[in-house]
């Protein structure tokens, strides 16, 4: 079987969020800007690949309100849900945490 050529507004979508910074998580707030930053994810691969969020919805076997709740930033996905999303959208589920690193433990500034 021939590989699948990948769709040009995928690789635009896809060169946009990888040249963007990366984004440091810190706590307290880290599940707020996990939210934002995989809901602007999912927006523009979704967008890249020509699907509304009810024919992503269909194609990952979930509700078109639990995309637009995501894309919302008002629920944080599950595993299972990333995995069904980035099989709707073809992709392997890394590419939907793109720009993404946890700084959990920011190091501490030494006094002077």
């Amino acid at each position: 079987m021939a590989p699948r050529m990948p769709d040009p507004g995928l690789i635009e979508a896809d060169s946009k969020l990888r040249s963007r910074p990366v984004q440091k998580i810190q706590e307290p707030d880290a599940a707020a800007q996990i939210r934002r930053l995989f809901g602007e994810n999912l927006s523009v691969l979704r967008r890249g690949v020509g699907l509304s969020q009810e024919g992503t919805a269909e194609r990952a076997g979930l509700h078109r309100t639990e995309i637009a709740l995501i894309e919302g930033r008002k629920r944080l996905p599950r595993l299972d849900t990333i995995v069904k999303l980035a099989g709707a959208l073809e992709l392997e589920p890394c590419e939907l945490l793109v720009g993404m690193a946890v700084e959990l433990n920011p190091p501490k500034e030494e006094p002077r």
